[in-house]
């Protein structure tokens, strides 16, 4: 046998671990190391989600806010016809759906998954058949449900559709209310946190509620809290030594030493002095809070590092350490939040926007090219504001000084849509203007008139 097949055999043997046979290091039954492993907890029920999302502050408030700032900015609806934008905002006025889109995601993220419920004016009673766009007068209303009021999925198991093992129809049972059967195509569903097949199938076919990984970390930090509060109540201890007190409770004179404690604690209240007999002592004893500050941020960044929200956002603290802003925590987050919008808000806005439009009694035909854009996050004051707009009128003035850009377009581009722009300039050279501003159509004036009009001018 080789050298190499040699190690490659010792190596197999001990398993290419570290151990230790006379310290027990890497020995099972005797390094409590090799015996810690990890097992996957039990999947939340409703009861737990109830409780924490309504009894625990922390715990909405890991769900509430990310929701309320991917909705907070607002959007447009970027098109040729700007009426379309004021339709859409119109619409989704009449509906309040902002107050129902915060429900689907806020559910979403504490259950596990949110179903909206579109009413289309669409002559169906039947809800369970798939929508026709084509003749859709209108939306009436929208109702959002948790994902535990739904139940019964029926999968499409066709291996050649586009919808291949996803959902095709939902039984919904609310409260106060007999349940019904709708087709997926009448919905908008949001799902849970994102898990393994396996998992999933374990959890009915929905993700997983946020609280999943954090409901260890939060019930740490409720325990942390709680044994603080303890520790303020108890923060200042009196200790009185009384003179035969054992002899009180074997001759079973409780009363007594009652009745003694009262005089006492009347006395230290009204008179600001405490009166003792010749052999009794009175001692005040102080507990230490040391540390406790420290414990509290340990257990602070666990909670914010489980969840993705910076300390001073889900405290509401105050940036800590030399010359500390917040401003890249708050950059942070706002980038994160950015993402969720991309990635869970804008499909969901489409789809609605797409059904507004096509709606006959509303604006009847989906326009070409149209786009959602958001807000932005960050909100700058307003000597910030004026200060960034100064740098941008330096910047366009050097674009028209060199000839690069003519004072029509910058006019164009940052004050023709009735509100300033900080866009990039819109230049499109040409072979007659070599400018993409579109100059104002001629009106064709009657024979013998432009002599007249020439002369005017």
């Amino acid at each position: 046998m080789s050298d190499v097949e040699k190690s490659l055999e010792k190596s197999i043997a001990n398993h290419d671990g570290w151990e230790n046979t006379i310290q027990g290091v890497g020995q099972s039954g005797i390094d409590p190391s090799r015996n810690t492993q990890f097992n996957q907890g039990d999947l939340l029920c409703e009861i737990d989600v109830q409780a924490l999302y309504t009894d625990e502050g922390i715990a909405a408030r890991i769900v509430n806010l990310v929701v309320e700032d991917m909705l907070r900015s607002g959007f447009k609806v970027a098109v040729k016809d700007p009426e379309a934008d004021v339709y859409i905002q119109k619409r989704f006025e009449g509906l309040k759906l902002l107050y129902h889109l915060n429900r689907l995601f806020c559910w979403a993220r504490a259950c596990g998954g949110a179903v909206m419920t579109i009413g289309f004016k669409d002559g169906e009673t039947d809800l369970s058949r798939p929508l026709n766009e084509q003749v859709i007068k209108g939306i009436s209303f929208v109702k959002v449900f948790d994902r535990f009021r739904v139940s019964n999925i029926v999968y499409d198991k066709n291996i050649l559709s586009d919808t291949y093992l996803q959902p095709l129809m939902y039984t919904i049972s609310p409260y106060n209310s007999s349940p019904f059967t709708i087709h997926a195509s009448r919905c908008i569903v949001v799902d849970g946190v994102d898990c393994l097949d396996s998992v999933r199938v374990q959890n009915l076919g929905w993700g997983l509620s946020v609280y999943q990984n954090l409901y260890d970390p939060l019930m740490r930090i409720g325990r942390v809290f709680c044994s603080i509060s303890v520790i303020v109540d108890s923060f200042v201890q009196d200790v009185i030594g009384i003179e035969g007190l054992h002899a009180f409770i074997a001759a079973g004179k409780e009363d007594v030493i009652k009745k003694r404690l009262q005089y006492i604690d009347a006395g230290k209240h009204v008179l600001n002095s405490i009166l003792l007999d010749k052999n009794e002592t009175f001692t005040r004893q102080v507990s230490s809070v040391s540390g406790l500050a420290d414990l509290i941020d340990r257990f602070g960044g666990y909670i914010s590092s489980t969840s993705g929200i910076p300390q001073t956002l889900l405290f509401g603290r105050s940036p800590a350490g030399l010359n500390a802003t917040g401003d890249s925590d708050t950059r942070g987050w706002y980038d994160r939040v950015k993402s969720k919008q991309e990635t869970d808000l804008r499909p969901v806005l489409e789809r609605f926007i797409h059904l507004l439009f096509i709606c006959k009694e509303g604006y009847k035909k989906e326009p070409e090219d149209w786009s959602i854009e958001f807000y932005p996050l960050m909100q700058m004051s307003a000597p910030e504001e004026a200060t960034y707009r100064k740098t941008i009128a330096e910047t366009d003035k050097l674009y028209v000084d060199s000839q690069v850009a003519t004072p029509d377009e910058v006019a164009f581009t940052r004050f023709s849509g009735g509100r300033y722009s900080d866009e990039p300039l819109k230049i499109v050279f040409s072979e007659n203007t070599g400018s993409q501003v579109k100059q104002p159509e001629s009106k064709a004036l009657p024979e013998g008139k432009e002599i007249e009009e020439a002369e005017n001018e």
